[in-house]
This record gives C-alpha cells, structure tokens and sequence, in this order.
C-alpha cells in the first residue's frame, strides 16, 4: 500500500504547485489583518518497491485525515511505543561541570527520543546504525544497540532483530565504508543473554545456540569455541586487533571477551548446555587471570598505576599518547568494562576488577585534558568530544569516585554538543561556534552520522542503569545456579539527593511474554526530605521486581553518614545497603 506525507502550509505558500500534491482544505486566500489562514495538502509518495498504483486525487481528497489528525495519529503511534518502555522521572537541579538547564526534563526528553530514533534507523527488521552514513548492519554497534531495547523494555521484532544482528557477525561481512571488528562477535552473547533473562525464551535461544543456518552469521557455540579461541595469544590475552580502528591489543576487546563468556555460560545453563557452561567458566578463568598478569607486567614496566589501552603496552606506545583522544577511557567503555562484566555474572579480582584502577585511569585522563577541553569531555578521535562521552563515562558505574560521571556526561553533551534534536555526531572536532545559528552550544562535525543508534543506546543504558541495575551472579561449579542481584542509585548525583526531591525509573520491564507480548514491570522512586538536622532517604520499590537481592549503593553514602537504616542493612566498608527480603519500602537517615 502506498504511503502518503501530509503537510500544512502558510498563506504565502498556497500558490505552489507540488507533483501529486492535493489539496484537502478549501481554497480561501483571504486573510484578515493578523490572522493566519492554513492550508493542508498530501501527497502519495512511496509504493516500497511495489507496482501498486498511486490513489487518485479523489480518493486522497475523500479518504486522506486534515494534518490535525495526522499529526494526532502520529503522536499517539510514537508515545505508544516509548511509552511502553522505561520511564525516568528525574530533578531539574541543575548538575556541576554541564551548564544545563532542567536536566531532568532534558535528559528525559533526550532518552524518549533515543527510543523513536532507535526505530525510525530500523530498516525492515534489520538494526542499522544509522539513517545516513551509517545505514546498515555494522557488527561493532549492534550488540549494544539491542541491549539497551531490551533493557528499556522494546522487545518489538526482537527474535528478527537478534538473527540479523547476528548475520553481522561473519568475519568478512561487508560493512559498507565502515570497519568489522572482532569485539562485535565477543558482545554478540551479551544481548542474546539479556534477551534470555527478560523473556525466558530458551526455545528460541536453543534453537540458534549451535545452529548451521548460515545466512543468520555464526552461532553462538562457534563465535566461543572457534572464533573466539582462534584469536588467544601465546600470553592467555586476545591477540593484536581493529577493535578500536587502530592495531593494538586493546583492553576494550578483552573486557568484551570476558562479558561474551559470562553471557555464554548464562545461555548454556539455561538451555541445559552444562558442559559449555563449565567449559566457558574455564575459559573466562583463563583470559581473566591472563589479563591480571599482564597487566600487572605492563604497570610495574611502565611506572603507572592504571588500566591501560593496551594490556601489554603502556599509553605512551599507542594512539591514547595524544590527549584529546578519548581512546584513552576505553576501559570504561559501556558493554567492554568492568561495569557490565559484573552486572553479566563474571566474577572479577585483582587488577582487572579493581574500581580504583578505573578511578585512577579517569583521573589520568582528566589531569591531561585539564585546561584544553572542557570536563567532562573526554576529547575526540582527537578533538574536542565525541557522541561517544557517555558510553565512555558508564564504566564510572563501577568505580568509586566518579558514579555520577555518566549522567554528567550525558547532561553535558545536551548542553554542548547536539547537532541534531537530541543526536549527537561520532566526532566533534572543534566546540561549538558562536557563530553558529541554531539557538544553544552546537559543536561542530567531525564525522560519523546523525542520528547515531550506538552512542544514543548507551546513553540510555547509563542514564536507566545509573538509577536500577539489574545482573546476574553464578553460583556452583556446574550446573550453575543464577540469581538476579538489583543494583540501586549507584550513579545518582549528589545534588539531586537533596529534600524535596524524587528521582525515579517506572515501567522496568522484569519479565516479557515474547509470544502474548504480557509483561511485568516494576519500579524504583527515591525521595529525600529533611525532617530535621539529617536527610531521609526513602526508597520505594513497586511492582514485580527481578527476584534477586536488592542492594542500595548511592554514591552520597561516601560523602555522608548512614546513621540508620529501616528495611534493611547498611554495610559501612562497602557503602551497601542490602534490602531485607520483601520490604518495599526502606528508610535511610544521613548525618546531615
């Protein structure tokens, strides 16, 4: 069926004559002095690819809405769908180091349309990347891209969705003036497993874990158990790669191994796959204490104290020498960090699951951009930011002294670095001009595309997961026993823990019928008041929630004292309140 464009002109445009453009409203071309007299038109402009003919001006003329109802149709469409996902309610104090107004309603604004965005660069049921430059199947952003659907709760063509991804996956897939790069085939696992936690859909999953369908890429037994073990170096690390467009051994791909055998082992309990559960247990063991020797060899011949871009090379052998090279925070990479390591069920120690290592990495770069580009930019590819900030800044979620980095970043990059409606370019050369017209701060393009589904997918998943986190953790030596851990308020700021002030996410989903399309959903609210010398923090947990325990891990627990606690138990060492079983409302008083 041919689709038609409705649209509404001025009184000065009236005399225009478009192809196929009929008029709907009555021709009236007087217009009293200050009024304003409008004109609706439609036109029929696609037949996707069909022989169909055209409607003829009188059917589009009898059948064709005014532009009033087309809009409200079209309003109604798009609320319907982002309304179905996770929804933030945040304060509009303003946050330090961004220089934005209302945040709250802003970066709301800006997650609601990272969902129609996601959508409208949907082709068919294929995730591109793009509508521009990046309008196709590109295997570094894809696993990302679905994560943060499903986590948001957009399980809309989600099993075409996953195949298609995973077509991507084939080494040598063609990527059309972009780069393939083997960390896309290590993620690819990690959103098949979230997938799998919201939706209990094993059969689905059992049916592609070692399948030969070729034409949906590699299964998910051979991206592990081949690819994965083809590209092992002699040292237990993964060997040199593109995964960052340029050659190196890059920390960023390790991580994204470990996550991917984290989620392998997840997938293989759940569908009965003991044997390749132990088996990636053992392998992540392997790369896990690997990459703790390495390093180490690496920091202890280099003189410094944090996680590098290499894991065998200190910076000052690479491309994150130059400071305004964001590569430097890749260790913080959402998906490809320790942040989702932990929340997938790996289970992390020494160098390469220590937060203050990535305390002392971001602190590094931000020493060295200090005075050059504006905090918290991380710098370009180089330049001054990059649509990639806040992907940057999530690995903060797991660190200590910078929790908050990840919603100040994605509150800074609104204020700074838009180049479109709530989009952001790859790549921001230079900050923004004054001389540019658009109201507001614009930085100008590097390159990349706009809008870009990668970095918007991670801003989302920062912006949810810095409020509830849900994760896995293993038990057992196999078969292995999940549960599912929620992590609360690790990345609220300080500021917005202030009296009289609520932040909150409603409509997580827990758990989605991929077959009736039933969910269950819940949602997590703080609200602070200060009935006298302390602030009282009450959290309030409705609905059906993942079923694991609940911990509490706001990062105002460091800067104050926790002098109670109702509903729970506060653990001073780890900064922890853990949530008594059943409670759904809990009580925290400050010192002050």
């Amino acid at each position: 069926m041919p689709t038609c464009s409705g649209v509404r002109h001025h009184q000065a445009l009236t005399s225009l004559h478009w192809p196929n453009l009929v008029r709907l409203t009555p021709v009236a071309d007087t217009v009293a002095p200050g009024q304003t007299r409008n004109h609706d038109f439609v036109a029929a402009i696609d037949r996707f690819g069909t022989n169909v003919s055209y409607p003829s001006t009188a059917t589009l003329t009898s059948s064709a809405p005014g532009y009033d109802t087309a809009y409200g149709q079209m309003a109604a469409f798009w609320n319907g769908r982002v309304n179905d996902t996770a929804q933030p309610a945040l304060p509009n104090l303003t946050l330090p180091n961004t220089g934005l107004a209302h945040p709250g309603t802003a970066l709301r604004n800006a997650y609601r349309a990272g969902t129609v965005y996601h959508l409208m660069m949907q082709v068919g049921k294929a995730p591109f990347s793009g509508a521009n430059n990046y309008a196709w199947l590109l295997n570094h952003d894809i696993p990302g891209e679905l994560v943060a659907r499903f986590t948001t709760g957009d399980f809309s063509d989600a099993q075409n969705l996953l195949l298609t991804g995973r077509a991507s996956e084939r080494p040598g897939f063609p990527s059309v003036g972009a780069n393939w790069y083997w960390d896309g085939v290590w993620k690819t696992p990690w959103a098949w497993a979230v997938y799998l936690m919201k939706t209990n859909d094993t059969a689905f999953v059992s049916e592609f874990f070692n399948d030969n369908q070729t034409q949906f890429g590699p299964s998910l037994r051979t991206m592990m158990r081949t690819h994965f073990v083809s590209q092992l170096d002699t040292d237990g690390t993964l060997k040199a790669n593109f995964d960052n467009d340029s050659t190196g051994k890059w920390i960023l791909s390790n991580y994204s191994a470990l996550i991917g055998l984290a989620a392998y082992k997840y997938i293989a309990t759940r569908i009965g796959q003991t044997a390749e559960a132990q088996w990636a247990q053992q392998a992540y063991t392997s790369l896990h204490n690997a990459l703790n020797t390495v390093i180490a060899r690496n920091q202890q011949a280099g003189g410094f104290n944090f996680l590098p871009c290499e894991v065998h090379r200190p910076n000052t052998a690479n491309r994150c020498n130059t400071y305004n090279d964001a590569n430097w925070a890749q260790a913080g990479w959402s998906g490809q960090n320790q942040w989702d390591t932990m929340l997938m069920g790996g289970a992390m120690s020494g160098i390469i699951g220590d937060p203050a290592q990535l305390d002392r990495m971001y602190a590094w770069g931000y020493n060295r951009l200090a005075g050059r580009v504006p905090f918290p930019s991380m710098g370009s590819f180089p330049g001054y930011s990059t649509g990639y900030n806040t992907a940057y800044a999530e690995g903060g979620l797991y660190a200590n002294q910078y929790r908050d980095l990840a919603i100040t970043s994605y509150a800074w990059q609104i204020q700074n670095t838009t180049g479109g409606p709530n989009a952001w370019w790859e790549a921001n050369g230079s900050g923004p001009s004054p001389s540019n017209i658009w109201a507001g701060n614009h930085a100008g393009p590097q390159f990349g595309a706009i809008p870009y589904a990668w970095p918007i997918a991670h801003q989302q998943l920062a912006l949810i997961r810095a409020i509830a986190a849900e994760g896995l953790t293993a038990t057992g030596s196999g078969p292995f026993t999940y549960s599912k851990p929620l992590y609360i308020g690790r990345g609220i700021p300080d500021t917005w823990i202030a009296p009289g002030q609520t932040v909150a996410v409603n409509n997580i989903t827990s758990s989605y019928n991929i077959t009736t399309g039933a969910r269950s959903t819940y949602g997590v609210s703080l609200s602070t008041t200060r009935p006298s010398t302390g602030r009282v923090i009450t959290v309030s947990l409705t609905g059906t929630l993942p079923g694991g325990p609940v911990f509490l891990q706001l990062p105002v627990f460091a800067s104050s004292t926790v002098t109670s606690v109702a509903g729970g138990t506060y653990n001073s060492s780890s900064r922890t309140v853990t949530v008594t079983p059943g409670s759904s409302q809990i009580t925290i008083t400050l010192n002050n």
